[in-house]
């Protein structure tokens, strides 16, 4: 484990991606909730972290006495918004950044946020991407905070709520986040 401010930070195993899992469903149930989005297919998802890592991408969680408290996902981004095969060369795709709810307020997406952007780095990527919905003012607060910039781009997810993409060029910040 390395320390990153107060928590400690370590790279994502298979071993805890179970964990991380549960951190993902709960921060977005909870944010579903409280925009009174009841509650669908996101529910239903299991091992998707884990299936993912399996795959090739790599992430980093925070924890507090052993217990994972935030998480961040990245991968190789493919082209064609991931409905292609190949993946574009140079650019990482940041597919998850949760944190328990019950720890919001405590800069702990900053952290695992930055983390990942630097393992992404130390792996040679170049610029990085994500998506986010337009109803989670939390996420973008931080990603705007932390030099990532809205790309205009825009679509709507499979429950029908809108998602806007968001750009970072990996070498104007050393540690962004």
């Amino acid at each position: 484990m390395s320390d990153r401010g107060s928590q400690p930070v370590e790279l994502l195993t298979p071993e805890l991606a179970g964990q991380a899992e549960a951190v993902w469903l709960s921060a977005n149930q909870a944010r579903q909730a409280a925009l009174g989005i009841p509650p669908g297919p996101i529910a239903e998802q299991h091992d998707l972290i884990a299936q993912r890592l399996a795959k090739g991408a790599f992430g980093v969680v925070a924890a507090d006495h052993d217990e994972v408290v935030g998480v961040a996902l990245a991968m190789d981004a493919i082209e064609d918004d991931g409905k292609g095969t190949k993946p574009v060369p140079g650019l990482m795709h940041v597919s998850t950044v949760a944190v328990a709810p019950e720890r919001w307020g405590q800069r702990l997406g900053q952290l695992v946020l930055g983390a990942v952007l630097d393992e992404g780095r130390r792996r040679g990527y170049e610029r990085a991407q994500l998506w986010t919905h337009e109803t989670n003012l939390g996420a973008r607060r931080l990603y705007e905070r932390t030099g990532w910039t809205r790309s205009g781009r825009t679509t709507i997810d499979d429950r029908g709520e809108a998602i806007g993409h968001y750009v970072l060029d990996l070498g104007d910040h050393s540690d962004s986040a």
